[in-house]
């Protein structure tokens, strides 16, 4: 799969996906740290890639024809060391329902 991490989660959420065999790219590296959420979706559905995001706007552009996935994490604001724990946690999980074409996976 392959993985757009949005600018308000940390970079190295996109080398903990690559390092699970995932293809991850991180919003700052690719589009700027202030890019719009349109240019993030664009980009998204240009490549294919789950879009993984804190943002609710993103949600409410999820039924768009042509749309990419979204990997809502919901967990608040929390240091990257518990949302990595979260993530290792409920990847299984995620992967599946990813798989399965979910237009939106939450990690609550």
């Amino acid at each position: 799969m392959r993985f757009l991490v949005d600018a308000q989660l940390p970079p190295k959420l996109a080398a903990w996906l690559n390092e699970r065999g995932h293809e991850a790219e991180h919003v700052a590296s690719v589009l700027g740290e202030t890019a719009p959420d349109t240019m993030i979706f664009s980009r998204a559905a240009e490549t294919g890639s789950v879009i993984v995001t804190k943002d609710l706007d993103f949600l409410g552009l999820c039924d768009r024809e042509g749309a990419p996935l979204i990997l809502w994490i919901a967990i608040g604001n929390t240091i990257n060391k518990a949302l990595f724990v979260r993530l290792e946690r409920d990847w299984f999980r995620i992967e599946r329902e990813l798989s399965e074409g979910r237009a939106v996976v939450e990690l609550l």
